[in-house]
């Protein structure tokens, strides 16, 4: 994802139906991000009847494990993070569109250097050239379901 450039156009997610609408929308290259998903778990209580606390103990453990594999890996290559929150970066903002705001809507998957969706998780900020990557722990906890994310986004800096 580092390497490669930027997409001419808004590309499609990596994974269809991850399950939450917006983090299919916040998975969509576009000429101003790069996205990857490392690793996805989820699990619903209601219609998984097999489905129970230590199998959700072991997905959240095993997403906890592949972002500080992650950031482990970012931290040797690029140094210490510069952040943890975001806060004084000049990163892109996502755009929360009303839903009957057709433009803003769209204009949403062109920005966005964060995903803020999630119920609780955690992020690594590091600037990679002159652009940023944000590799994320996100956990959105549902009505009896659950959703594990581990992404890493890359955009340029907000314009001044």
């Amino acid at each position: 994802m580092i390497t490669r450039p930027y997409p001419k156009r808004v590309t499609s997610s990596p994974l269809a139906g991850m399950g939450r609408e917006s983090m299919d929308r916040h998975l969509v290259a576009t000429p101003r991000r790069k996205t990857a998903l490392f690793l996805q778990q989820s699990g619903d209580y209601e219609n998984d009847r097999h489905m129970n606390e230590d199998m959700e103990f072991a997905m959240e453990k095993a997403i906890g494990a592949c972002y500080a594999v992650l950031c482990k890996h970012m931290a040797a290559k690029y140094g210490p993070a510069l952040s943890t929150t975001g806060a004084g970066l000049p990163l892109q903002q996502r755009i929360r569109p009303d839903a009957d705001d057709e433009v803003l809507r769209l204009k949403s998957y062109e920005t966005g250097a964060y995903y803020d969706n999630g119920d609780s998780g955690k992020a690594s900020f590091w600037k990679v050239g002159a652009d940023y990557v944000c590799i994320q722990e996100v956990r959105i906890r549902g009505d009896g379901d659950f959703e594990f994310y581990v992404i890493a986004t890359m955009t340029p800096p907000e314009p001044a």
